[in-house]
């Protein structure tokens, strides 16, 4: 998670048998409180192995909960920072962990970091590709793709949706009176106008200028009469 102390499983290949964990949502780990010893070592050591036998005594609890006997845990890292650590269990063998084999999973978490930041670099920039930077809504590019999904959906499912196009009146004379800077201004908080009124199921994007468009469900309809 964001906060850096707590954690919960994203990926997860299991054998026959094994229970996947990422089929419990209420699955959510605390370092310091459930793991304490692997907490102290990924910040040490970046690495923590557990052979069958030698569960530490503060971690008992979750690795009982997961039906884990033995485990090789390495952290993760983006630009020197801990995101995460990458988790090898075993649950069904008494493992003991060879070097070999440690030393094989150590790459593999080290090849992780990499691909963790080139896909956070594509969602980045994708998201800058689809993004407003002034005012930070869905742009006009958005916009046709999403009317365009609306569409086909709508007409697939016999449902009816509403375009609500907003022009915002002079407001070239904001710009040439007062300059750009005030502009930017409330063009922001037009932006936060649109969504603190619309409901969550609502899509906000700006079209241009000083031009926004608002795409709504049918089950929206009365929300647009009541911000008019």
């Amino acid at each position: 998670e964001e906060d850096h102390q707590t954690c919960r499983p994203v990926y997860e290949w299991c054998n026959i048998g094994v229970p996947c964990l990422l089929d419990n949502d209420d699955l959510q780990l605390s370092y310091e409180r459930d793991v304490p010893e692997t907490a102290a070592a990924l910040k040490k050591d970046g690495m923590h192995v557990v052979n069958f036998g030698e569960i530490p005594c503060g971690s008992s609890r979750q690795f009982e909960k997961e039906e884990v006997v033995a485990s090789a845990m390495f952290s993760v890292y983006i630009d020197d920072e801990h995101y995460g650590f990458l988790c090898f269990d075993e649950c069904p063998k008494k493992r003991v962990w060879s070097e070999d084999t440690i030393g094989f999973l150590k790459h593999i978490s080290k090849l992780v970091s990499p691909a963790l930041i080139r896909k956070r670099n594509e969602r980045v920039i994708q998201d800058m590709a689809l993004t407003d930077q002034l005012t930070g809504l869905h742009n006009r590019y958005h916009l046709e793709n999403r009317l365009n999904e609306s569409i086909r959906k709508g007409r697939r499912i016999g449902h009816s949706g509403f375009i609500l196009f907003i022009d915002m009146d002079d407001f070239k004379v904001i710009n040439d009176g007062y300059g750009h800077d005030y502009g930017d201004v409330s063009l922001k908080e037009f932006a936060v106008f649109l969504q603190t009124n619309f409901s969550d199921s609502a899509e906000i994007f700006r079209f241009g200028g000083d031009e926004f468009v608002i795409l709504l469900g049918g089950t929206d309809a009365d929300n647009i009469y009541s911000v008019l």
